[in-house]
C-alpha cells in the first residue's frame, strides 16, 4: 500500500494529470475519475437535485475506505465549486482537499460574493446583484443599460453560460442557445447583466489561507488572452498592475477571506482599467493555470492546499523548488478558433516529446493523447503547455519553440497555430494586449499561400487520380506538374485502413514540411501540412448522397441535441433550424438564406459526423 493511501483526482486530463503526478510523487496511489469520453460516476449539474445526492453518496461510498485514507481531490471540475460533495464527504469518512462547505456556497454564486465583497470596499461590474431567470427579466437589463453587455450564469465554469450582447438583434439571436446551454450544463438557469470593458486587462490573484489566518499571495497571471471568454495564453507575473493598486487590492482581499473564514487556496480574478479594478470572478479552488504560478513562485499549489488541511503530505510538496523569473501558459484545444467550433476526433499521430529543459528555462506539456476525443467528452481542451525562464523573452521564446514543435494530427483539429500566431504577435511579445484583444483585433491567418494547396491537391490526385479538381478549405485547386520530393515515406492508406498518408515533402525554398491526410471518407480528408489544418474534399463528395434540393452539411461532429423545424417549415436566414451537442458546447446550425425545410435524414439524439447531410432545403 502506499504511503499515503489512495488518492482520486476529479476532472479529465490534462489539468487533472498534473494534479495526479504530484500526488503520487509524494506516495498517494492516485487516479482520474473522469475519462475522455465524459463518462464518470458522478451525476451531471443539469439532473435533478436527487439524482445528485444519490449519485454523489454512490460515488463516495465506492471510493471510501478510512484504513486505506481515501482522499479525493476535486481538481477543477465543476465539483470543486459545488458544496454538495465537501457537505457529503464528512459522512464517509473522505478527505476532500477543499475549503469548508460554506465557503463553497459562498464562492459559488457570484452575486453573493460580489455582495459580500461590496461590504469590504471591492467593487465589480454586475448591473445588479438579483439574478434574473427570464427572457423579460434580461430584457429589462437593457432598458435600463447601455450596449454592450455581458450575460453571465450566477454559477459555474466562467468560461461557459457567457456571451456579450451588442444591440437588441443580437439579443433575440443569442438569449434562446444561451438559456439552453446554461440548462444543459448547469439545469437552473439564472443569470446576471455585467458591464463590458472590452479594453481591460483581466488579471488573476492566486493566494492561500492557512487556519490560523494567516494569507500568502502568490505571483499574479495575465489571462487578458482570451476568446470567447476562455483563456488560451496566460502570462506570469502580471505587469498590468501598479504597485499601489496592487497593495490596495491584497488589502481589500484578506478582509473579505477574513470575514468568509476562508481556509484554502484559491483566487480572484479582475478586471484592471487603469487604476480602476473590478472583481468578477471567485474561486475556492485552484484555477486552470496554477500550474503557471507555482512554477514561477517555485511552490507547489497542491501542497499549500493540504497544508491547509494539515495533511501531512504538505511537508513533502513545500520544499523550496527554483524560482523562475516568468512564464506562459497555453491550452492546445480541438477546436476552430477561426469558425469557432470544436473539433473532436481520432488522433493518429502525436510528438513523443513534453519536456525542454536548458539552463535558462524549462518548458512541460500535458496530455494523454488518447485514440479519440469524443464528441461527448465535457471540453475541448487537449493539452496544457507551461514554459517558465529566467526573464519573461527567454520564456516567450521557449513558450514559441514548444507549440511549433508540437505534432498532433488525425481526424481532428486544433487551435496550435492560432497559439503560434498569438504568441509571435508584436502586441503579445510586448504586453500591449488587453481582454478584447483577440475577439477585436487579432486577424489569423485563414488559408496557406498557393504552394501549399497546389502540393496537397498533387498528393490527393495520387490517391484519386480520376479526380480533377478538390476543394481545399474554402477554394478549388487543381492538380499541377508539381514534382514533390519525398523526404521520408510516404505511407498510402485506403478509408477502411482508418490511417492516412504520413510523410515529409521539401518545397521549392529547400523548406521541409511534415503532411499527414487522414481518410474521412472515400472524397474527404482531412489534412494537416506543417502547421496548416485543412479539410479536403473531392468534386464526387458534393454528388452523394442523392437528395432534392441543397444540402444542409453537419458542422461538427456530434450528437443531435435538438431539431428546430419540421419538413416543410420555413426558415428565415440566420436562424437556428438544428443543434449538434460537441465537446459540452451547443452548435447551432443555420442557412445564409430564407428557405424552405426538404427532408432530415437524422433526428435528436442522433451521432453525426462533421460534413455529414442532415438534411435539404429549398431556397424561399
Amino acid at each position: 500500500m502506499s504511503s499515503f493511501g489512495s488518492a482520486v483526482v476529479l476532472g479529465s486530463a490534462p489539468i487533472a494529470e498534473i494534479l495526479s503526478t504530484q500526488l503520487k510523487g509524494v506516495g498517494f496511489d492516485a487516479q482520474i475519475e473522469e475519462t475522455r469520453d465524459g463518462t464518470s460516476r458522478l451525476p451531471k449539474l443539469s439532473d435533478e437535485q436527487a439524482i445528485i445526492e444519490t449519485r454523489l453518496r454512490d460515488f463516495l461510498a465506492s471510493v471510501a475506505n478510512q484504513e486505506a485514507k481515501t482522499l479525493i481531490h476535486p481538481g477543477v471540475s465543476v465539483w470543486a465549486d459545488r458544496p454538495e460533495l465537501a457537505t457529503l464527504a464528512q459522512e464517509y469518512a473522505v478527505t476532500l482537499v477543499s475549503p469548508p462547505s460554506r465557503v463553497l456556497s459562498l464562492f459559488g454564486n457570484r452575486l453573493s460574493l460580489f455582495q459580500a465583497a461590496e461590504a469590504v470596499g471591492i467593487p465589480n461590474l454586475a448591473t445588479g446583484l438579483d439574478p434574473v431567470r427570464s427572457v423579460r427579466e434580461v430584457e429589462r437589463i437593457f432598458e435600463q443599460e447601455k450596449f454592450p453587455i455581458i450575460l453571465r450564469s450566477v454559477r459555474g465554469p466562467s468560461g461557459s453560460g457567457i456571451t456579450v450582447i451588442h444591440g437588441r438583434e443580437d439579443l433575440e439571436q443569442k438569449l434562446p442557445l444561451l438559456f439552453e446551454q446554461v440548462r444543459e450544463n448547469l439545469g437552473d438557469v439564472i443569470l446576471y447583466g455585467e458591464r463590458h470593458v472590452e479594453s481591460g486587462r483581466h488579471v488573476v490573484l492566486p493566494f492561500a489561507r492557512m487556519p490560523n489566518g494567516a494569507i500568502e499571495f502568490f505571483p499574479t497571471v495575465d489571462a487578458s488572452l482570451q476568446y470567447r471568454f476562455r483563456k488560451v495564453i496566460e502570462t506570469c507575473p502580471s505587469h498590468a498592475l501598479e504597485d499601489a493598486v496592487h497593495r490596495k487590492m491584497k488589502s481589500l482581499i484578506q478582509d473579505l477571506l477574513t470575514q468568509s473564514r476562508f481556509v484554502g487556496v484559491g483566487s480572484f480574478e479582475f478586471v484592471i482599467e487603469g487604476t480602476k479594478f473590478y472583481l468578477i470572478e471567485g474561486l475556492a479552488r485552484l484555477d486552470t493555470g496554477f500550474h503557471l504560478w507555482e512554477r514561477v513562485a517555485g511552490t507547489s499549489a497542491l501542497g499549500w492546499q493540504l497544508a491547509a488541511l494539515g495533511h501531512p503530505a504538505a511537508q513533502n510538496l513545500l520544499t523550496p523548488r527554483r524560482v523562475w523569473g516568468a512564464g506562459y501558459a497555453v491550452r492546445i484545444l480541438c477546436e476552430d478558433p477561426v469558425n469557432e467550433l470544436p473539433q473532436p476526433g481520432i488522433i493518429s499521430e502525436y510528438s513523443e516529446k513534453r519536456t525542454w529543459k536548458f539552463e535558462q528555462g524549462e518548458a512541460e506539456f500535458f496530455s494523454d493523447f488518447p485514440e479519440e476525443i469524443s464528441p461527448l467528452a465535457a471540453h475541448s481542451l487537449l493539452g496544457f503547455g507551461v514554459a517558465v525562464g529566467d526573464d519573461e523573452k527567454f520564456a516567450h521564446g521557449l513558450a514559441v519553440a514548444m507549440v511549433n514543435e508540437l505534432w498532433i494530427s488525425g481526424s481532428l483539429k486544433t487551435n496550435q497555430r492560432f497559439i503560434s500566431e498569438l504568441l509571435r504577435h508584436p502586441w503579445v511579445r510586448n504586453g500591449s494586449f488587453h481582454g478584447g484583444f483577440i475577439d477585436s483585433e487579432f486577424v489569423p491567418s485563414i488559408r496557406p499561400e498557393a504552394e501549399v494547396l497546389r502540393i496537397l491537391a498533387t498528393v490527393l490526385s495520387q490517391l484519386r487520380p480520376a479526380e480533377r479538381k478538390f476543394l481545399l478549405g474554402d477554394l478549388w485547386v487543381q492538380p499541377g506538374s508539381l514534382a514533390i520530393q519525398w523526404r521520408a515515406g510516404p505511407s498510402f492508406c485506403n478509408v477502411e485502413s482508418g490511417k492516412g498518408v504520413t510523410g515529409v515533402v521539401e518545397l521549392s525554398d529547400g523548406m521541409k514540411h511534415r503532411l499527414y491526410l487522414y481518410p474521412l471518407s472515400a472524397e474527404s480528408w482531412q489534412a494537416r501540412f506543417g502547421d496548416w489544418f485543412l479539410t479536403l474534399k473531392s468534386a464526387s463528395f458534393f454528388a452523394q448522397p442523392k437528395v432534392i434540393g441543397e444540402k444542409i452539411f453537419a458542422l461538427v461532429a456530434g450528437r443531435v441535441h435538438s431539431i428546430l423545424y419540421r419538413e416543410g417549415a420555413e426558415v428565415a436566414a440566420h436562424r437556428p433550424l438544428l443543434m449538434i451537442e460537441s465537446l459540452g458546447t451547443l452548435v447551432p446550425h443555420a442557412l445564409p438564406v430564407d428557405a424552405k425545410i426538404g427532408d432530415w435524414f437524422s433526428q435528436a439524439e442522433d451521432f453525426v459526423k462533421a460534413g455529414q447531410v442532415l438534411g435539404s432545403f429549398v431556397r424561399g
